[in-house]
């Protein structure tokens, strides 16, 4: 008896370690991807050794193949780039590229198999895919090319909709494959908003009627306002560690400033006389390798690497009850154990989820000086980011300092698990919350007033402290948006009119805060404070931004 049963657990442990420590089977899929998103205006930005460019490139005929027995991917097809160095030739550049699902992190670096035929246009390529699942049915893909010293970017992303043939295994009659058109110009097939199509066999989760019931009993009036309107941006990504993998780039180093310059020769200096061989090295390599070596020390710089190791979480779809903890803890997450303190908001706005919340009840609860209260503690969507956590201790210690120890009331943020909430379009990552407005007439600072409701309740409106709140909260670079009600943004715009702070010149805090102003329906009695993805949330899908203007 003792044997059978050992022998159970064994197959058990061998068919939970299949494909190379997969937490379930990767789907063999072929699809076409399609452009996540591509700038108004093209942009520049400074990784590693390279300036990379988003916005001046285009996909054709981009194949994906996943091979769910073997984790592999491979990925086909043309990427246009057209040259920033003054060439009016576009660079038709063919890609074949391959790679290895990697069990510890969900991605697969993808190398050439062209490299003769790149050589000959003298260019270098690679690409990254990034499971957004376990089974790896959806990704995106960050696809790299190099030209004349610059690195040129192109996003794109695989969804079940996007598949042309589904594993030949797959015992699911009813599944459908579709021809979709090629990508030629980069934009967008797809309206941003739409939910991604799941798979039958993992619906999206839908609450219960007692979880209805349980969101309904408080604070109705304010959870259906639709705030998940906006077009929807990239994926965060890692670029700076793919370049490094892809190229064999070395990571950049800071540039030390003319003052630290001076600490680092007078240290120079101090060891010279104290150790004689430290003469003899090369003088213009010393700066280089000490320089980290004097960094890693310092308590501030693993907090921010952090966030940028190799192994990023994933969770595989949510089942029907989110909320309910799963039978088997090893199909809850990947790779908890290396980065099981960093929150992750996963996905977009609209059909995202939470990883490794963090609760903002609690940090009420141990600190009495907070600023903010939860307001429906019962209804338990008070968990968020890490991020969206400082966000409200810095918004409780405003309160506190600016506005002589004011208390703030929010309302919903996230579930601990994130996804559906109520008759909210967003607050699945636990990058939204709902935030009360300053009245100075006590009795509207206790939850949510309509400040349009009535006469008394906007002469009480402390419209310039929240506009300087606003300013600070955007001046933090971590903002989205700020969803607020149309004729409050108006006296915002008026407040800063007023006060001269925003010119003819497109910059500066005060116009950054009306840029970020968004008027929305349902915002009279509560603003929405939507929070940036980090950089250490590679998962999470951006907003695109806003129109660079006030609004005004």
């Amino acid at each position: 008896m003792e044997r059978k049963i050992l022998l159970s657990i064994m197959m058990a442990f061998l068919v939970s370690c299949s494909q190379g420590g997969f937490v379930e089977p990767i789907a063999s899929t072929i699809s076409k991807p399609e452009t996540t998103y591509i700038p108004v205006m093209p942009t520049k930005t400074r990784v590693g050794q390279y300036d990379v460019f988003d916005g001046v490139s285009s996909i054709s005929n981009l194949v994906l193949k996943v091979d769910g027995d073997k984790a592999e991917t491979s990925l086909t097809g043309i990427v246009t780039i057209q040259p920033v160095d003054g060439d009016q030739i576009a660079l038709k550049v063919p890609i074949n590229v391959v790679g290895t699902i990697s069990p510890d992190d969900f991605t697969s670096y993808m190398f050439v198999q062209n490299q003769a035929e790149l050589d000959s246009l003298q260019v270098k390529a690679g690409a990254k895919l990034t499971c957004m699942y376990t089974d790896c049915s959806e990704s995106f893909i960050d696809i790299y090319v190099v030209y004349k010293g610059r690195a040129y970017h192109h996003q794109v992303e695989s969804t079940d909709k996007m598949i042309v043939k589904p594993n030949p295994s797959a015992k699911d009659e009813d599944s459908q494959v579709e021809e979709d058109s090629d990508d030629q110009g980069g934009k967008q097939s797809s309206t941003p908003d739409k939910p991604k199509v799941k798979k039958k066999t993992k619906p999206t989760p839908t609450p219960t009627p007692e979880e209805e019931e349980k969101l309904d009993e408080e604070g109705s009036e304010f959870e259906h306002d639709d705030d998940g309107g906006g077009e929807l941006g990239a994926y965060v990504g890692e670029p700076e560690r793919d370049i490094e993998v892809l190229f064999q780039v070395a990571p950049s180093t800071p540039t030390p400033t003319p003052k630290e310059d001076k600490k680092e020769e007078e240290k120079k200096d101090e060891k010279k006389d104290d150790k004689k061989s430290n003469s003899q090295q090369p003088a213009p390599v010393n700066p280089k390798k000490d320089e980290p070596k004097k960094e890693e020390p310092k308590k501030p710089e693993p907090k921010k690497e952090e966030p940028k190791k190799p192994v990023t979480p994933v969770v595989p779809k949510p089942p029907i009850k989110p909320d309910v903890p799963s039978k088997n803890p090893d199909n809850v997450s990947v790779g908890r154990k290396i980065l099981n303190t960093i929150s992750q908001a996963i996905g977009d706005n609209g059909t995202g989820r939470l990883e490794n919340a963090v609760s903002l009840l609690k940090f009420q609860k141990d600190n009495d000086n907070s600023g903010y209260n939860i307001m429906y503690p019962k209804r338990e969507t008070y968990y968020g980011t890490t991020d969206m956590l400082n966000m409200m201790a810095h918004i409780g210690q405003y309160s506190q300092k600016k506005v002589n120890g004011y208390i703030i009331s929010v309302g919903d943020v996230s579930k601990k698990n994130g996804g559906k909430l109520g008759g909210h379009s967003s607050h699945r990552r636990g990058l939204d919350a709902d935030i009360s407005y300053y009245f100075d007439n006590n009795s509207f600072q206790k939850g949510f007033t309509n400040v349009m409701a009535s006469s008394s309740a906007k002469r009480s409106w402390m419209s310039d402290t929240q506009w300087d709140l606003f300013k600070s909260l955007v001046e933090t670079s971590n903002v989205d948006r700020i969803f607020t009600d149309s004729n409050m943004k108006r006296e915002f715009c008026q407040i800063a009119a007023r006060n001269k702070e925003v010119g003819s010149s497109k910059d500066g805090v005060p116009f950054e805060t009306l840029r970020a102003l968004v008027p929305w329906k349902g915002h009279a009695n509560h603003f929405h404070l939507r929070l940036k993805c980090s950089k250490g949330q590679p998962r999470c899908r951006q907003m695109a931004p806003p129109a660079r203007a006030t609004g005004c």
